[in-house]
């Protein structure tokens, strides 16, 4: 055969090759090429969700999340409702004035408002936050001017109403370590900047607790810019969680256990409402615990440790 003829059967060889592997692409692997190319094309804000309560015996509110508003310009809208920048800077103005007169701090001068709305980037599809942690009236306020572009959100930190009472039960929250990140965020799908329950409480019944937060997907263009927001699923709140624990009988055992400590430290006397008891001197004294049960049952009414923290600078 010649050599002219053997370059002819080659390049028709490697032809059919090309064919059949652009056949395969397009018909038979049609539906992993589209969604790889919709994920590419698709992006997600995230606004956190409530956690469950956390209740002692009587119903009285140990844990919970408490809402934190923040103003932003939404980009969704600069994409779906055809909003162009010199709309969003008006809107931004007039939140700006409306929050400079109700004295809240605002994140943002309007340079950076603009320079923000013009920078084409991979986070282009990002809100533009103008103030966060405002008051809820103000939130209202901002709402009722339906400006254009202007969008409340409201994501949720967790709080405890009594503090450092009950810390070493209730527990605290802290963010997801590298140890966990397999667990957490591989297995049970958590966003890895999520806050997961460290100790007590909110450990144990972590799957409980847990909320749902709100995702917005928004379609993007090369440039990072909002086409179009695909859909949103809402917030939802946790279970709650019950305790046998009664608070005004927790406040009142760390309140004795406390004095107890500092008076055999003292090596001084504890008084109490059932006689006064001569404590040993114990200088070294620095820690200690109770727990107050139920005879008839075996619940656990009060558990005081001591010393103890403030879980609201953990949340």
């Amino acid at each position: 055969m010649s050599k002219h003829k053997l370059i002819l059967c080659f390049m028709a060889v490697l032809c059919a090759v090309l064919l059949i592997r652009l056949a395969h692409i397009t018909l038979i692997g049609h539906d992993k090429w589209d969604s790889y190319a919709e994920d590419m094309n698709t992006r997600a804000v995230y606004e956190t969700g409530p956690r469950g309560d956390i209740i002692d015996r009587n119903g009285k509110i140990i844990a919970c999340s408490r809402p934190v508003y923040s103003v932003n310009i939404s980009r969704a809208d600069m994409g779906s409702s055809g909003l162009v920048r010199e709309e969003a800077m008006s809107s931004a103005s007039d939140v700006m004035d409306l929050l400079k007169a109700r004295n809240e701090d605002i994140s943002v001068s309007m340079e950076e408002v603009n320079s923000s709305l013009s920078e084409k980037s991979y986070t282009s599809y990002m809100p533009v936050v103008i103030a966060e942690d405002i008051e809820p009236s103000t939130a209202k306020a901002i709402q009722d001017m339906e400006l254009p572009g202007i969008r409340v959100s409201v994501n949720y930190v967790r709080d405890y109403p009594y503090g450092d009472t009950a810390a070493h039960i209730i527990g605290y929250l802290g963010r997801i370590s590298e140890e966990e990140k397999a667990e957490y965020v591989g297995e049970k799908g958590y966003r890895l900047e999520a806050l997961i329950g460290k100790s007590g409480i909110e450990k144990l019944f972590e799957d409980k607790l847990r909320g749902t937060d709100a995702v917005s997907r928004l379609q993007v263009d090369s440039g990072g810019n909002v086409t179009e927001q695909i859909d949103r699923q809402d917030t939802k709140k946790g279970n709650p969680v019950k305790l046998t624990i009664d608070m005004e009988l927790q406040q009142i055992a760390e309140k004795a256990l406390e004095d107890a400590i500092e008076s055999a430290a003292a090596g001084g006397t504890f008084t109490g409402n059932y006689g006064d008891v001569r404590m040993a001197y114990a200088p070294k004294t620095e820690s200690g615990a109770a727990v107050v049960l139920d005879v008839e049952t075996g619940e656990v009414l009060a558990m005081a440790s001591f010393p103890d923290y403030d879980p609201n600078d953990f949340a």
